[in-house]
């Protein structure tokens, strides 16, 4: 799913069947020719951003048009795509159990105040 209007640019995966309205367009992948969880990163990544804000239009809401979304310039090379989205998700999981572990140490670091002063 992507974003066209209101929350232009915003990106997600579904992994169940869901119903969407008109600012949101619903992104069918063909198998053969792309990734799927590539096309998330590249939809996500700030070369596919800046394309999305060079689109956008309107004063009081903000969107682009489906037109506009199909002429956003991605790599389509299938095997680069599934060895960048391998690197990805490696990294996608590593920046998670960093958010984790900092979320830990906040835990921690409230625990040794209310131990201390507490």
């Amino acid at each position: 799913m992507f974003g066209t209007r209101v929350g232009v640019g915003k990106c997600s995966k579904a992994v169940v069947d869901l119903a969407i309205n008109q600012d949101v367009t619903g992104l069918i992948v063909n198998k053969q020719r792309i990734e799927p969880d590539y096309l998330f990163y590249q939809l996500i990544s700030d070369y596919v951003q800046s394309q999305v804000v060079c689109f956008a239009r309107g004063t009081t809401v903000k969107g682009i048009t489906k037109q506009d979304l199909k002429t956003i310039k991605i790599v389509l090379d299938i095997n680069k795509q599934k060895e960048i989205a391998s690197q990805f998700e490696s990294i996608w999981k590593v920046k998670s159990q960093i958010v984790a572990n900092i979320e830990q140490l906040k835990a921690v670091r409230k625990e040794v105040i209310n131990q201390m002063f507490g």
